[in-house]
């Protein structure tokens, strides 16, 4: 079975980015993705769990849910950002809804 893509945006900024000219209501979109409780979810961080500073609610649905699967470094030219791959805990079954 094909993956579909678990948002109508092509590019995460126009999600996360408060300064995207998208108007997308972030709350709203992270809730529809996560409701679909993705199997894996990949980040790109400065550092490993530094999800708040993608966005906030990010980090609430990711560390209410997801363990880290595998964690890469970033092309050479780049080395200072990190690619983690995190995966839905088995035990939760799906993603809980996160604090307001």
């Amino acid at each position: 079975m094909p993956a579909r893509l678990p948002t109508r945006y092509p590019f995460p900024g126009h999600v996360l980015d408060p300064r995207s000219q998208s108007a997308v209501d972030t709350e709203a979109e992270l809730g529809g993705i996560f409701a679909k409780s993705p199997e894996f979810v990949v980040v790109r961080t400065s550092r490993l769990g530094a999800y708040d500073e993608i966005h906030p609610l990010l980090g609430r649905y990711l560390r209410a849910a997801y363990t880290r699967d595998s964690v890469f470094a970033e092309h050479e030219a780049n080395r200072s950002k990190l690619v983690e791959v995190l995966r839905l805990s088995a035990a939760l079954g799906m993603t809980p809804k996160p604090e307001n």
